[in-house]
């Protein structure tokens, strides 16, 4: 049987591959380490960390308003430390008009905003109770804790809502 040339090459190359791979595993056989080349560990170094306490939740003040408030009200200035209250009957266009610029007002001098329709008693019967205005067209402009500091009857506008509301912080 005969062996042609180029898989002679072949296997002669492979041959001088695998006899250089042993020589090579041969001397770089590990040895038992000598005295110079222990290598000892770094010392232990303990740490303490700090416990993190969680950030502290903002601290809400607690809002305190007057007991007889009406809740429309009461929820106005639980938001916002002033507030503009319209009292309006919804079956008068002029009332509305107010209710408008009073809405208005309220938006520009960033205050919150109530609309009171005394058409149904029970809510007139509480606003009277409460504000002493039976009137309609209204507006007014309460602050914390309830207290009304400034009432106008009749027609008006929002500049003069907006101003009220704005020095009455």
């Amino acid at each position: 049987m005969t062996v042609s040339t180029p898989v002679k090459i072949v296997a002669l190359g492979a041959l001088a591959i695998a006899l250089g791979l042993g020589g090579l595993l041969m001397l770089h056989r590990p040895s038992s380490p000598s005295p110079s080349s222990v290598v000892t560990p770094p010392p232990v170094v303990h740490t303490t960390h700090a416990a993190v306490k969680p950030a502290p939740k903002p601290h809400k003040p607690v809002v305190v308003l007057d007991p007889g408030l009406p809740a429309a009200v009461r929820s106005a200035l639980e938001k916002r430390a002033v507030a503009v209250v319209a009292i309006y009957s919804s079956k008068n266009a002029t009332d509305r008009s107010v209710l408008a610029e009073a809405r208005a007002g309220a938006h520009e001098a960033h205050a919150s905003f109530v609309a009171s329709n005394i058409v149904r008693e029970s809510i007139a019967a509480r606003i009277e109770s409460w504000s002493g205005t039976p009137d309609s067209p209204a507006a007014l402009v309460v602050r914390r804790p309830g207290k009304i500091v400034f009432k106008v009857t009749g027609i008006t506008d929002r500049a003069t809502i907006a101003q009220a509301a704005t020095t009455s912080r």
